[in-house]
């Protein structure tokens, strides 16, 4: 099924089936056995990865549990009626900034950058709240304009550093597309080692066809008169190879058999050729990485 734009996303009907369902709701878990499944569900509809999902994550330093984690996204379920208290409202802010903040620790050490990309979302059976953070003073407002239903025509608004928090406002079209634009934009992985690890190391599916689809190409090109161009990078490459490691290739062809057991391929592995394979497809995933980056 193909990805939707979030403006294609019937943001009524979801805020209608969110309050509908959250109707008879009694306690937090209730709020959020209920209305979880609806945005994963509209989240994947978007393009979001809900693979990456992580529920009851505990934060860095505190072990404070988070309810649901999008990458860059915390969201918080709070039981019914809670967002309408202003106590409460203020509790629910110091919430996400904390976890904002701990959850920036484990993504990169510029705390700040980090901070940025994120968005920390609290809501119960009526009303949802927004956590964003600047590092310049600046005007941050939600995506799509939404009405509080507080009366307020022109409230007073200054450039601010640190967290901005907008709400609480009532869970409505406007408020839920705002909350899809957030978690198209923010729910990615975030670029750390331990996430790279778990989705292009060896042991997952990406890194096994890859590997052992760039392997049989560096078997076939070295036969120089079928693929000139694959032979020629692989000759420059074990010249540089032979460079590099020297006489410690021939203990290193002792581990060839377990190398290739790790990216699931079958004995009988020339070592050079696996290698070449190996690099080439980390030297393409970097050059992804930095697209990515540039991007962004």
């Amino acid at each position: 099924m193909p990805e939707k734009e979030y403006w294609q996303i019937d943001a009524a009907k979801l805020a209608r089936d969110i309050l509908d369902l959250t109707r008879t709701a009694k306690t937090e878990e209730d709020v959020k056995m209920r209305v979880e499944p609806l945005l994963r569900r509209a989240f994947r509809d978007i393009g979001v990865d809900v693979s990456i999902a992580e529920y009851e994550k505990t934060t860095a330093l505190t072990a404070k549990r988070m309810d649901a984690v999008y990458g860059y996204v915390v969201i918080e379920y709070k039981s019914p009626g809670k967002l309408a208290s202003a106590a409460a409202v203020r509790k629910a802010k110091d919430q996400l900034k904390t976890y904002l903040e701990e959850e920036s620790l484990r993504h990169s050490a510029d705390t700040q950058s980090s901070l940025e990309k994120a968005v920390g979302i609290a809501l119960d059976d009526r009303h949802i709240l927004f956590a964003r953070y600047s590092k310049t003073a600046r005007i941050l407002s939600t995506p799509v304009p939404i009405d509080s239903g507080q009366g307020v025509l022109f409230p007073e608004v200054r450039p601010q550093v640190g967290f901005h928090y907008q709400g609480p406002f009532p869970i409505n079209a406007s408020s839920l597309t705002s909350l899809l634009i957030y978690a198209r934009s923010a729910a990615r992985r975030p670029l750390t080692a331990t996430d790279l690890a778990t989705v292009f190391g060896p042991e997952h599916e990406v890194a096994n066809v890859l590997v052992s689809e760039l392997y049989s190409a560096a078997m076939r090109g070295q036969r120089r008169s079928q693929f000139p161009r694959v032979a020629t990078f692989y000759a420059e490459w074990d010249r540089l190879f032979g460079v590099v490691y020297g006489e410690k290739l021939e203990k290193a062809e002792k581990a060839a058999e377990e190398t290739a057991t790790l990216y699931h391929l079958p004995t009988g592995i020339r070592l050079k050729s696996l290698l070449f394979a190996i690099h080439t497809f980390y030297a393409f995933l970097m050059k992804l990485i930095a697209i990515e980056l540039l991007a962004l």
